[in-house]
C-alpha cells in the first residue's frame, strides 16, 4: 500500500469497523477473518502516515513559511 492520505485510510478503517459491527450482530461470522486481515493492513500504514506527517510538521521552519495574509479574501475585496 502507498497511499499517503491518512484521513483516507481512516474512514477505510471506520468503514471496515461499522461493517464488521453490523455482521457481528446479526451473527454472521464467516467474515470476520477478512475483516481482520483489512484492519492488518490499514491500521499500520495508518500509524506510519501519522508519524510521518507528525515528522513534517516538526520539520517545518515557521522563518520559511510565507507571510499570512490577514486581510479578507480577494473575491471579497473586490
Amino acid at each position: 500500500m502507498t497511499c499517503h492520505d491518512s484521513i483516507g485510510i481512516m474512514m477505510c478503517a471506520r468503514i471496515n469497523g461499522h461493517y464488521r459491527d453490523m455482521l457481528r450482530e446479526k451473527a454472521i461470522l464467516c467474515l470476520q477473518p477478512y475483516f481482520d486481515a483489512v484492519d492488518k493492513l490499514l491500521w499500520p500504514r495508518f500509524q506510519y502516515v501519522l508519524a510521518l506527517n507528525t515528522e513534517s510538521v516538526r520539520q517545518t521552519d515557521p522563518q520559511k513559511l510565507a507571510r499570512v495574509d490577514t486581510r479578507p479574501h480577494f473575491i471579497v475585496r473586490r
